[in-house]
This record gives C-alpha cells, structure tokens and sequence, in this order.
C-alpha cells in the first residue's frame, strides 16, 4: 500500500479485523508518516519565527494548523471512544460464553480473562496505537501553543534590538 493510498483510506478502515499483521503494519505506517508530517510542520513554523517581518503570516498558519490539531485530536478520541465500546461488548460476549456456554472449564477468573484478552488482543493493540498517537498529537498541540506564545516574545526582542 503506497501512501497515497494511506492518505485515502479512514481510520474505520484499519479498525475492522482482517488480516492481523497487515492492517498492524499500515496503521504503524500511517502514523509514522502523520508523525512525520506534523513535526515538519511544526519544525517550519519554528523556522519561520526568524523573520520578523514575516510573523503576521505565520500567526495565520499557526493558528490554523492549531485547529487542524485539535479537531484532528478530537477525531482520534472519538475513535477511542468507540473502541472502549467494542472492546467492552466483546469482552462481554466472549466472558459470557466462556462462563456458561464454553466446552472448557477454567480454574479460575485469571485463568479465564487471560484467554479472552488473548482472543482481544488485535482490538488491544489497535487501541493502545491509537492512544501513543493521541499523546502526540495532543503533545504537537501544546508545542504550537508554544509558538504562539513565543510570537509576541520574538517580536518585543526585534523592537529592542531597534531600539524602541
């Protein structure tokens, strides 16, 4: 799967269950490339603060790739929020099942939440990267606020060094 490809497929996409190590590749991928993408973005703007005369533009930018982060960020906590859900009617079922309808009989509860955690262990995964991908983005959000407030800083340090 290219990148364009990555670009056009959904999150939804790599949340169904199907070919276990493929779909744990591409979403590796995707985000390594989104990861990718927004420190570029964010090592530009940085880069940009140089040029005083240049700042009313990149407050814009700023400023719009802020929203773009928060909604983006928003956008993966809703999907964590459905997978909380999934996870726990699986969990559910599957506990269930093992409980009253399973040919084999567990010793215990440990012994029985092991093996339904095993059976959701792609969900678990799936989760768990959507998560360290949530901190980081969250954690980009906080590095432009960063920028934003070093704008005004940037620009009291140009009007000292003029002597104003």
């Amino acid at each position: 799967m290219d990148q364009l490809d990555l670009e056009k497929s959904s999150f939804e996409d790599f949340l169904k269950e199907e070919k276990v190590e493929k779909k744990q590749d591409e979403l590796a991928l995707r985000f390594k490339l989104e990861r990718e993408e927004w420190t570029g973005k964010v090592k530009e703007m940085s880069g940009r603060l140089k040029n005083v005369m240049e700042v009313y533009l990149l407050q814009v930018d700023v400023y719009t790739e802020r929203q773009r982060a928060v909604e983006y960020y928003h956008y993966i906590l809703s999907l964590l929020s459905k997978m909380g859900v999934e996870y726990n009617k699986q969990y559910t079922a599957k506990y269930d099942y093992y409980l009253t309808q399973g040919n084999v009989r567990y010793p215990n509860e440990t012994s029985r939440n092991n093996k339904i955690m095993s059976e959701l262990s792609e969900l678990v995964y799936k989760r768990e990267q959507l998560q360290i991908h949530a901190k980081f983005i969250l954690s980009t959000i906080g590095t432009i606020d960063n920028i934003i407030y070093g704008i005004k800083y940037r620009i009291d340090l140009q009007n000292i060094s003029n002597g104003k």
